[in-house]
Parts: structure tokens; sequence; C-alpha cells
């Protein structure tokens, strides 16, 4: 509800080079009211138009887009907007890295950060500290947990979620095994040894 009441009704416009990323973004900024953009550069929807501007209030940006510090094509985005002071909310494109740089934020006017991966609980939070609804939270250490090499058996028959485990685990020491249905997860689970399995509850042929 409370963050119903902070984004209901806000043009937002998340940039970030990926697809999934951006539409899970905009996704769960709908369902809470806001009105959602997702572009993967700078070359977002209107701006082919030069009369065509974005009214936009609220930039969510990568901290990397391609090879460049999304930060620093800030002012590019901003020339296309017909809001002059946005506000600016930042997140981390990778793990053990922080979009949570004091410094920088205080000097682009970043208002917010999201830590990866970018989840519903964390975008949750940004919107409410950005909007000035305190809301109770742990405090968030600066050290990272390290992975341990775990095996990881994932039975999904959605490409779709099998496509966000590989992005949002890529840079993990995880390995994974997929299959497609209960019947082959079973099969595969005899054949190798696993330390976690992940199953879906619906499948064709035998489910979680």
């Amino acid at each position: 509800a409370a963050v119903r009441t902070a984004v209901q009704e806000r043009e937002i416009l998340v940039i970030d080079e990926h697809d999934l990323v951006g539409n899970y973004i905009c996704k769960c900024l709908t369902q809470w009211g806001a009105k959602c953009m997702h572009s993967g550069d700078l070359n977002f929807a209107c701006v082919q138009i030069k009369s065509c501007r974005s009214n936009a209030e609220l930039i969510i940006v990568s901290d990397r887009l391609g090879e460049e510090d999304g930060l620093s094509e800030v002012e590019a985005i901003k020339a296309r907007l017909n809001c002059k002071n946005p506000v600016l909310c930042t997140m981390s494109s990778s793990p053990g890295v922080s979009s949570n740089r004091p410094e920088i934020n205080y000097l682009f006017g970043v208002k917010g950060s999201m830590g990866w991966p970018v989840t519903r609980g964390g975008l949750r939070r940004a919107m409410l500290e950005i909007y000035g609804i305190s809301v109770n939270r742990p405090i968030e250490k600066e050290s990272f947990v390290e992975l341990n090499p775990l095996r990881l058996l994932i039975a999904d028959d959605s490409e779709n979620n099998r496509m966000l485990f590989d992005f949002f685990l890529k840079d993990t020491p995880f390995r994974l095994w997929y299959a497609s249905d209960g019947e082959e997860a079973v099969q595969i689970y005899r054949e190798n040894n696993f330390d976690l399995v992940l199953m879906d509850i619906q499948m064709p042929v035998k489910d979680g």
C-alpha cells in the first residue's frame, strides 16, 4: 500500500541494456500504479522524433551501459525530458559491485539505489526511500558474502525463467543443470550429485 501511494501515476523511465531486468522493473512499477517505459540505451522510444519528449520524473539507470558508466549519460538523458530535475535511482549491473556511491550520488543528485540482483523488495525499498516514506530494513553490510561453487538442478518448463536464472547467476560460481519437467529432473538427479534442486510446481509430464 505504501509503495503504491509513493509511485501512483508517476512517469518512470528505466534504462538498462538487459530486457529481462528492465521489463521486470516496469512490470512491478506498473502493478503499483506507475507509468513505466523501458529502454536498453539512450535512444528510448520517442527520441527518434525531435519534437517528442518524455514526461518521466524518475530515471532508474544501470551503473553500466555498454562500456560506459550509466551516470555519465544522465545529462544526455535529461535533455530529452520535460522535467528539468528528474529524480535518479541507480542499480548495480553485476554481483559484488555496489551502485551506492555516496560522493558520486551526491554529485549527480541520485536519491536511491538498488543492489544486485534487482528484486521486487529492493525496488520497493528504493521507491520508498526516494519519496520520503520511511521503511524498516536491516543495515546492509558493505562486505559481500563469498559464494561457494554449488551444483544446482533447476526444473522448469519456462524458457524465460531459465534465461532469468542464467542471467542473474552468470557471474557466480554456481553450475546449473536444467530439466524441462519433473520426470526428466528425477532422471538427471539420479545420475548426478546436486547441492540444491529448484522445482517449478506446474510442469508437463510430472509436476514439481
